[in-house]
C-alpha cells in the first residue's frame, strides 16, 4: 500500500509539473498497441473492444489483466465500472478487484505506460464501488473518455478539472469511438 501511495504521489507531481499531460489546447495522442481491461469486471470493456476494432486500432483485451501482460503494450484503456454480476462471473470479490487495480496502476506508472480512463456504462455503472475505482484510475489517468449518462453528477468533470486531465464526453457509447480514433496514432 505504501508503494502504491508513493507511485501515485510521484505521478501527481509529474502531472502538476506538466511532464505527463498536455493541456486541453494541445493534441494528446497515445501509441498502439493498446491493452483494454475491465476495472470492476463490467461488460462495457467489450463495447470498447468493438469500437477499437471498428476504428482499426491495434489492441489486446484482457478482462483480468495482470502486470506481466503490460510489457506488450504502449497504452492501457481501463474501462471503469463495478459490476456485481461481472465480479461473480470472474470468481472474485470487490476487494480482490481493488487490489488488482492498484497493482496494475502501480506497474503502469512505474513502466511509464499511459492510462486512458473510459466510462461508457452510464448511470448503471456508478455507485460507491464504481466511484472507488474511478478515483483510483482518475488519480493517474492521462485522458478520460466517457458518456454523458455516467457524468450526470459532474463527477468526471470535477476530476478532470482538478487534475487537468483532458475529458471527452459523448452522448452515447457508439459516439465515443471517434474519440478513441482521435487519440491513437499509427
Amino acid at each position: 500500500m505504501k508503494k502504491f501511495a508513493l507511485i501515485v504521489l510521484v505521478a501527481l507531481t509529474m502531472l502538476v509539473s506538466g511532464q505527463v499531460l498536455a493541456s486541453e489546447s494541445q493534441t494528446v495522442t497515445f501509441s498502439e498497441p493498446v491493452l483494454i481491461t475491465s476495472i470492476g469486471q463490467n461488460p462495457d470493456a467489450l463495447m470498447v473492444k468493438v469500437l477499437l476494432t471498428k476504428n482499426k486500432i491495434e489492441f489486446g483485451y484482457s478482462a483480468l489483466a495482470k502486470v506481466e501482460e503490460l510489457s506488450e503494450y504502449k497504452t492501457i484503456i481501463m474501462v471503469v465500472g463495478a459490476s456485481t454480476k461481472g465480479l461473480g462471473a470472474a470468481g472474485i470479490d470487490f476487494e480482490t478487484e481493488l487490489e488488482r487495480t492498484k497493482t496494475l496502476i502501480a506497474a503502469a506508472v512505474e513502466k511509464e505506460i499511459p492510462i486512458v480512463l473510459a466510462h461508457v456504462g452510464g448511470k448503471s455503472r456508478r455507485g460507491t464501488k464504481s466511484n472507488q475505482l474511478i478515483d483510483l484510475v482518475g488519480a493517474v489517468a492521462s485522458y478520460m473518455i466517457i458518456t454523458e449518462a455516467g457524468n450526470e453528477d459532474g463527477y468526471f468533470t470535477k476530476i478532470a478539472e482538478e487534475r487537468n486531465i483532458p475529458l471527452k464526453t459523448a452522448d452515447k457509447i457508439l459516439n465515443t469511438g471517434a474519440y478513441f480514433k482521435e487519440i491513437f496514432i499509427k
